[in-house]
C-alpha cells in the first residue's frame, strides 16, 4: 500500500479520506498517484479486448485502455457529461497523458457510444477487479491490529438496493405532487379517515416511465419516484464488490405481485437476493 503522508503513518480508512481530499484539491497530484499504482490493463478481459477490435482490429484510432482510463477520471471527478469530458481533455494536458491520448482525444459521440455498444463488457470490467478487491482487503486487514474495530469486517456481506433517477418527464417534481395534492382533496371532500395521499398517489401513477420500462416507479432515499434500481453487495468496510441493475430480466425471475405502498414494494426488493 502506498503512503500518501511521509510524516504521519495513516491507516487504510484515513488514507481514503486523504484521496478524497486530493481529488478536489491536488488534482494533478491524484493522477499521478494513480498513474504510478494503477493499471487498468490488468483487469480487462480478454473478452473486451475480442469485442472492442473486432471490427477494426488494431486499426481501431483509440486504445481500450485510453478509453477506459477517460472514463474512469469522468467518474473519479465528478464529471457529469461526455461533452465536458472532452472540455477536460483539450486543455488538460496531465489527464491526456494518463489517458494515452497523444495524437488526438474522441469527441463526446464517441463515447456515448462506446458507453451503449460496449455495456455488458463494462460489467464485466468491473466484475473481473472484484478478487483482486477481495485480496487487498484481506492484506490491509491482515496488518490491523487485533483490538482495531475495523478487524474482520471485510469478510461481511451487506446487501442493499438504491436507484438512479434518471430525467424522465414522470419525475417532473410537478407530476408527483399534483397527484399527491389531488389525493388529498378528495380525501379531505370525502372525509375519509386515516386515509393515506402517498399511497393512494402511487397506486394511481403509472408503474414504469414511458421512455425506458427499466425505470421503475419505487421507493429510493426516503421518497418515491421513477427509478433505474440497483442492488449493491459491499463488504463491512463498504468497498462495493458488485452492483446489479434490476432489468426486465430480474423482474421476470420473481413473482408478479401488487404493492399497496412504495414503502411494501422497497422492502420487498430489499430482500429479493
Amino acid at each position: 500500500m502506498f503512503c500518501l503522508n511521509k510524516i504521519k503513518q495513516l491507516n487504510i480508512f484515513e488514507q481514503i479520506s486523504e484521496l478524497k481530499h486530493m481529488t478536489t484539491k491536488q488534482p494533478v497530484g491524484f493522477i499521478d498517484l494513480l498513474a504510478n499504482n494503477f493499471d487498468i490493463n490488468i483487469f480487462i478481459p480478454n473478452s473486451f479486448k475480442e469485442h472492442y477490435y473486432s471490427d477494426l482490429g488494431k486499426d481501431r484510432k483509440y486504445e481500450l485502455s485510453s478509453v477506459l482510463s477517460a472514463l474512469l477520471i469522468m467518474q473519479i471527478f465528478h464529471i457529469p457529461t461526455t461533452v465536458l469530458l472532452t472540455v477536460f481533455l483539450i486543455f488538460s494536458t496531465e489527464i491526456r497523458e494518463f489517458c494515452g491520448f497523444y495524437k488526438s482525444i474522441p469527441d463526446e459521440s464517441f463515447f456515448s457510444r462506446f458507453k451503449t455498444t460496449f455495456e455488458s463488457d463494462l460489467g464485466n470490467l468491473f466484475d473481473s477487479m472484484v478478487l483482486k478487491v477481495i485480496d487487498i482487503c484481506e492484506d490491509i486487514n491482515n496488518n490491523l491490529p487485533d483490538n482495531s474495530p475495523e478487524k474482520n469486517l471485510n469478510s461481511k456481506l451487506i446487501y442493499d438496493t438504491s436507484g438512479l433517477k434518471p430525467k424522465v418527464k414522470e419525475n417532473n417534481p410537478k407530476t408527483l405532487v399534483s397527484e399527491v395534492n389531488r389525493q388529498k382533496s378528495y380525501a379531505k371532500a370525502t372525509n375519509k379517515q386515516n386515509f393515506n395521499p402517498y399511497a393512494a398517489a402511487y397506486k394511481n401513477m403509472p408503474k414504469f416511465a414511458q421512455a425506458n420500462p427499466n425505470i421503475k416507479l419505487d421507493f429510493v432515499n426516503g421518497h418515491f419516484g421513477y427509478f433505474y434500481k440497483f442492488g449493491l453487495l459491499t463488504n463491512g468496510w463498504g468497498v462495493p464488490l458488485s452492483i446489479k441493475f434490476f432489468d426486465e430480466d430480474f423482474y421476470k425471475s420473481i413473482d408478479k405481485k401488487e404493492f399497496d405502498t412504495p414503502e411494501e414494494q422497497k422492502y420487498f426488493y430489499d430482500n429479493a437476493h
